[in-house]
C-alpha cells in the first residue's frame, strides 16, 4: 500500500512538473520569445530568448536549398557540408546526417513561420490538440525556392502503399493451398 501510494504521489509530481514546463514554454512564446530551449536550429543563433540569423550558417543553409533546387542529391549536399571546416552539425561529431539535411529542408521555420503545438493524451490513448501558436521568426530562405524544394522532396518520397504488381501469369497460376 505504501509503495503504491508513493508511486502515485511521484506520478502526480511528474505530471505537475511537465505541465509547468509546457505552460512556461507557452507563456514564453506568447510574450514574444522565439526560442524556448532544445537544439538551436541550424542557421540561427539565440539572443535574449529570440532566434536571430547566424550569418555564417545561414550562408550554408541557403546553399543547401540552392543545391537541392538545382538537382543535387542529399548525399551531394552531405559531402559538401562534411568538407566545410567552419561549420559543424549540432548533435554529432561524425559528419552530417542525410535525415537531418532532409528535415532541415522541410522546416518552415526557415521561411519565417514557426508553429508550436500543445498536445495532450486523453485517457482512451488518443492525442488531442490543446493549442497551436504561430510565431514569426527571421526569414532565411525565400518562399519560392522553399516551395520548389518541397515539390522535389514530395516527388522523391517513396510511396509505401500496396501496389498491384503486374505479372504475366497472374490469374493463371494458383496455389493449391491458399488459392
Amino acid at each position: 500500500l505504501t509503495i503504491g501510494l508513493l508511486s502515485l504521489i511521484s506520478q502526480y509530481d511528474n505530471e505537475l512538473r511537465r505541465m509547468r514546463s509546457v505552460l512556461g514554454k507557452r507563456n514564453s512564446l506568447k510574450s514574444g520569445n522565439t526560442y524556448i530551449g532544445s537544439t538551436i536550429p541550424f542557421g540561427y543563433s539565440v539572443k535574449d530568448k529570440k532566434l536571430i540569423e547566424n550569418p555564417k550558417e545561414s550562408k550554408y543553409l541557403k546553399e543547401i536549398f540552392k543545391m537541392y533546387d538545382q538537382g543535387k542529391s542529399t548525399m551531394d549536399i552531405k559531402i559538401y557540408l562534411d568538407r566545410q571546416t567552419d561549420i559543424k552539425p549540432r548533435k554529432t561529431k561524425f559528419g552530417w546526417n542525410l535525415g537531418t539535411i532532409q528535415k532541415m529542408m522541410r522546416n518552415e521555420l526557415y521561411v519565417g513561420v514557426q508553429t508550436w503545438k500543445w498536445f495532450e493524451t486523453l485517457p482512451n490513448g488518443e492525442s488531442t490538440l490543446i493549442e497551436e501558436i504561430k510565431i514569426k521568426t527571421p526569414k532565411l530562405i525565400d518562399k519560392k525556392i522553399f516551395n520548389r524544394v518541397q515539390k522535389i522532396l514530395d516527388s522523391k518520397v517513396r510511396n509505401n502503399s500496396p501496389k498491384e504488381n503486374r505479372f504475366m501469369l497472374r490469374g493463371v497460376l494458383k496455389c493449391s493451398v491458399c488459392g
